[in-house]
């Protein structure tokens, strides 16, 4: 049982729950963000499109006096119900706020306070609801040998485990799934041992190596296993980092320059990965 904390504050008028008709509730934008912008845009498209009651949560208003009332939250979620056609009213959690002060100090708590969720954690409730893009992901980490952490420890994953799927998601949508296992099986052969070896640079790195490379004449996947094998992860993400700030780019096309040029060394002409397969 979580043990009570002591609290002298007072926590004011308690809020209502009402049915309010969305022509009614309204957005001052001297403390509200700018919905208008690409980034709101497309949020509340994806809402409206994706529209389920048991998902909504009510935005939080306050009553102005005038028969409108001021979005404190959820102004994506409003907008959202706004753009469907079902749609003429929403469930709000009414507070008193009795000024602009009041309702700005309301946005600034429910914001500052509010911590957002693992994507590992949205992974497994994705996958557990049978999401297709989440399913995929599980089965090509399954298939190499990796597992999904729940959070990310303190002390770095486990060897076998990444909390990537963001990214790792990202890459089974670019390039398909073979590049990714064979990525993620090959960090592990080359650090079987190591904690944290399986982060998101290097995964991007050896995906795209994969797929630039694996059907290249002579590619010789045991040769990039020593070559990964031979740097820490660690350095290998910072050579990354280095080169990106230092000349721009991206990191991860910076470590698959530098293990193309480690796995190039020593070869003859013939058996050079090129630059640009």
């Amino acid at each position: 049982m979580t043990a009570p904390v002591a609290s002298s504050a007072d926590p004011g008028p308690e809020p209502v729950l009402d049915w309010l008709p969305l022509d009614r509730l309204v957005v001052d934008d001297r403390y509200q963000r700018d919905a208008s912008r690409t980034g709101s845009r497309g949020i509340i498209n994806k809402i409206c499109r994706e529209f389920r009651w048991r998902a909504f949560q009510p935005p939080t208003v306050a009553p102005l006096g005038d028969g409108t009332f001021a979005i404190i939250d959820g102004q994506h979620r409003v907008e959202a119900a706004r753009k469907h056609p079902l749609i003429d009213r929403v469930p709000c959690y009414v507070v008193e706020a009795d000024d602009l002060a009041d309702q700005a100090d309301g946005f600034v708590r429910i914001n500052a306070d509010r911590r957002q969720v693992p994507g590992t954690v949205l992974h497994q409730a994705r996958a557990r609801a049978g999401d297709g893009d989440a399913l995929q992901l599980e089965k090509v980490c399954h298939a190499a040998g990796v597992r999904i952490a729940r959070y990310r420890p303190a002390h770095g994953c486990e060897p076998a485990e990444t909390v990537a799927v963001g990214s790792i998601r990202k890459l089974i949508f670019n390039y398909g799934e073979a590049p990714v296992r064979e990525a993620l099986e090959t960090i592990r052969a080359a650090h079987p041992e190591t904690r944290d070896a399986l982060r998101a640079p290097l995964i991007k790195a050896l995906a795209v190596f994969h797929a630039s490379y694996r059907r290249a004449d002579g590619f010789d996947r045991e040769r990039l296993i020593r070559v990964v094998g031979e740097q820490s992860p660690l350095d290998l993400v910072e050579t990354g980092r280095t080169s990106k700030k230092m000349f721009g780019g991206s990191a991860s096309a910076a470590i698959v320059a530098a293990l193309r040029h480690a796995y190039n060394r020593n070869l003859g002409a013939a058996k050079r990965l090129p630059e640009a397969p």
